[in-house]
C-alpha cells in the first residue's frame, strides 16, 4: 500500500462517513460522522504528521496494520486483524499436519498461555502443563505477540529445535524448556477396554471426522458385545469444530437444546437441539474433564450434565466459550472477531466460567481416574445421586 493510497484511503473513508446521514425523531438528522466517527479525522491527522515530518521514513501499510492492532486489543485476546500472509498460510493449513511442538495456546493477558499439551507430543514429553505460560519463544519475548504470531513462532520444520521460556505456579523462576519439532498428526480418537462391556473412548479433540471415527469405535465395540458403560475422556481436549461437537452431543442425547450462542442483539439465539433417531442411551456415561477442556468439549461436558446424561469427574474446565467468524477483508487480509457466546441447555454461560464436575478428582493419574469412573458406572445408586451435582445450586432440581 502506496503512501498515496493510504492517505486517499483514509481521507476517501472519512468523506464518506461526513455525507451520511441518519434520522432521530421527527425531522432531526445527526451526521454518522459527528455521532460515531468523529475521532477518525484525529487518526487521519497523526498519520499525515508521521507520514510527512517523522524523523525517519515509515512504511504506510505498518502504520495503519499498528492502528488495526491496537484498536483490537482493546477487545477480547480471541478478536485479531490477520495481515494477508499469515492469513494465507491459516487458510493454506488444511491438511490437520504440521511441524511444531504440540500446543494448544491461548492468551491471557500479557503472556500465552498453554491450554493444553497435544497426546504424545513432543511438549507433553518435555513436561509441559495446561496452565504453564508461555514468556519466550526462542529470543523473542511474546508480550506484544498475538496468537497467530506466536503460532507461527512455535511452528517449524520437523527435527528443529525449539527453545521455550516457562512459567509454571509454585516455581520460584521461570525455565528454559527446550524440545525438538515432529509432525503433529492430529488423530482424534482413541479406545481403551478397561473391563468387559465397559471402554475409555479418549476424544483428543474436534475434528472434520470426529464424529464418524466415535460411531465407527462403538459400532466396534457393539459387536464385541453389549456396552454397559463408558468412560467419554474429555481431559486436555481444547476444542475444535463446534459442528462435530454438536454431532455427538447429539448422539448420546434422546431430545431437547444442546447449546444456544448469544451475541450482541438478545432477540438474536442460535439454537442447536438434539433429534431422536440413532441416540446412544442404554448405558451409563461417566465424563472425564479439567483444566485443559476447553471451547467444543466444553460445550459436549455442559450439555451432558444438563441433561442429566454424563457425570462429569476431574477438576473444574477452562471456561473459553466464546464464538469466532472470520472475516475477508481488502487486501488479503483478515479479521477473526467475537461475534457470541456459547451457553449450556440450562443456560450456564460456558465464557470465563467453565463446567464444575459433579465429582472432584486432584488426581491427574489416568489410572486413579478410570478407577473412579469404573466405580461410579457399576454403583447405580451413586452415579444417579452424584447426576448434575456440579451445577449451581438453583438448578440442581431443574430438568430438560
Amino acid at each position: 500500500m502506496k503512501k498515496r493510497d493510504v492517505i486517499m484511503f483514509v481521507g476517501g473513508f472519512l468523506c464518506g462517513l461526513m455525507c451520511l446521514s441518519v434520522a432521530i425523531g421527527k425531522g432531526k438528522t445527526v451526521s454518522i460522522y459527528q455521532s460515531k466517527y468523529k475521532k477518525l479525522d484525529l487518526f487521519a491527522s497523526v498519520l499525515r504528521y508521521v507520514e510527512n515530518d517523522y524523523v525517519e521514513h515509515v512504511q504506510p501499510t505498518k502504520l495503519v496494520y499498528g492502528a488495526i492492532h491496537g484498536m483490537l486489543r482493546q477487545l477480547d485476546p480471541y478478536t485479531i486483524f490477520i495481515p494477508p500472509q499469515q492469513y494465507k498460510e491459516m487458510k493454506s493449513e488444511t491438511s490437520g499436519e504440521y511441524g511444531g511442538p504440540g500446543l494448544e495456546i491461548t492468551r491471557k493477558g500479557k503472556y500465552i498461555k498453554i491450554l493444553t499439551p497435544l497426546i504424545g507430543s513432543p511438549a507433553m514429553r518435555a513436561g509441559l502443563q495446561a496452565g504453564d505460560w508461555i514468556m519466550r519463544v526462542g529470543s523473542v519475548n511474546v508480550g506484544k505477540k498475538n496468537l497467530l504470531e506466536v503460532r507461527r513462532l512455535l511452528r517449524g520444520r520437523p527435527g528443529t529445535r525449539l527453545v521455550l521460556l516457562i512459567y509454571r505456579k509454585g516455581w520460584k523462576r521461570s525455565r528454559y524448556i527446550s524440545l525438538i519439532r515432529e509432525q503433529i498428526r492430529l488423530r482424534s480418537i482413541r479406545v481403551k477396554t478397561l473391563k468387559k462391556g465397559f471402554h475409555v473412548i479418549k476424544i483428543k479433540s474436534f475434528q472434520d471426522r470426529t464424529e464418524r471415527h466415535l460411531k465407527e469405535a462403538l459400532n466396534v465395540l457393539k459387536k464385541k458385545g453389549a456396552i454397559k458403560g463408558l468412560v467419554l475422556d474429555l481431559r486436555n481436549n481444547p476444542g475444535g469444530l463446534f459442528d462435530q461437537s454438536v454431532r455427538i452431543a447429539d448422539m448420546f442425547i434422546k431430545k431437547g437444546l444442546i447449546v444456544s450462542a448469544r451475541g450482541r442483539n438478545p432477540k438474536k439465539v442460535e439454537r442447536e437441539f438434539a433429534h431422536k433417531k440413532h441416540t446412544y442411551n442404554s448405558f451409563p456415561i461417566t465424563v472425564l474433564v479439567n483444566r485443559g477442556t476447553a471451547s467444543a468439549a466444553e460445550i459436549l461436558a455442559g450439555a451432558l450434565q444438563d441433561h442429566r446424561r454424563g457425570l462429569l469427574l476431574g477438576s473444574l474446565t477452562f471456561g473459553k466459550g466464546s464464538v469466532q467468524t472470520i472475516i475477508d477483508l481488502s487486501g488479503g487480509a483478515g479479521l477473526k472477531m467475537t461475534i457470541a457466546r456459547y451457553y449450556t441447555p440450562l443456560g450456564r454461560l460456558i465464557h470465563k466460567k467453565g463446567m464444575q464436575p459433579d465429582v472432584h478428582i486432584k488426581s491427574r493419574r489416568s489410572a486413579r481416574l478410570y478407577k473412579a469412573a469404573m466405580y461410579y458406572l457399576t454403583h447405580k445408586k451413586q452415579y444417579k445421586r452424584l447426576l448434575g451435582q456440579g451445577l449451581p445450586k438453583n438448578l440442581r432440581n431443574k430438568t430438560l
